[in-house]
């Protein structure tokens, strides 16, 4: 019976010294372990995307020319005015010129406008020349007229004109004096452009003015 007596409590004492190195043992690997670290958020704010600028000449009316086979998209207050006998109609006219307020008593080399003229080469001297060869030839006899030409602002390059290769020079001047063809047009700062397609040479001479350069971006050929 004594035995017994001091068996259980040092039973009880071991279960306790027990329980209290787990508790330790816990607690220190707590300790240990530390903090769980956790990955920054990163917030990735998006750029606004820019809205489309409006198209000014959507509402424009559109020209077309039946005879040589082009379009268009022109302002409201320009016209378009065919040259030549008769004067034919714009719309089957091989040349034409357009301006602001344009009607037939129009004077060229008082009135900023857009001059086309386009020329079948098949009935020409140039037939059998390549369209660089015609282009250097008139761009070199403009410089030497120096009745119409007094300066050379931008000297002959190449360029994309309406999908098709083309030429481009401008000139401080008062007309277009090509190889074997020239015209009177309104004196100042004059951009050329010159284009050939299916055997029809093109030649636009316009004053430099935003409005006009918006006119020819949306010329297309039609054929």
């Amino acid at each position: 019976m004594q035995k017994r007596g001091i068996i259980l409590p040092l039973i009880l004492i071991a279960i306790l010294a027990i329980a209290g190195l787990i508790a330790l043992g816990i607690s220190i690997g707590k300790k240990s372990s530390g903090p769980t670290a956790t990955n920054p958020v990163v917030t990735v704010q998006a750029s606004p995307v820019p809205s489309p600028s409006p198209d000014e000449t959507a509402n424009w009316k559109t020209y077309t020319n039946n005879l040589v086979k082009f379009s268009l998209k022109l302002p409201t207050d320009i016209e378009v005015v065919g040259i030549g006998i008769g004067p034919p109609a714009a719309i089957d006219a091989s040349e034409v010129i357009i301006c602001r307020g344009c009607n037939n008593s129009v004077d060229p080399a008082k009135t900023p406008l857009i001059y086309i003229r386009t020329t079948e080469l098949k009935y020409t001297i140039f037939k059998d020349m390549a369209f660089s060869g015609i282009v250097k030839q008139n761009y070199d006899a403009n410089i030497a007229n120096k009745n119409s030409t007094k300066s050379v602002i931008k000297p002959l390059q190449q360029i994309t004109f309406a999908g098709e290769p083309a030429f481009t020079y401008t000139l401080d001047s008062s007309g277009y004096s090509g190889k074997y063809d020239g015209f009177t047009t309104y004196s100042g700062i004059n951009k050329i452009i010159e284009v050939q397609r299916n055997g029809i040479f093109y030649v636009f001479i316009y004053v430099q003015d935003s409005t006009f350069d918006q006119i020819l971006s949306t010329f297309r050929f039609t054929q």
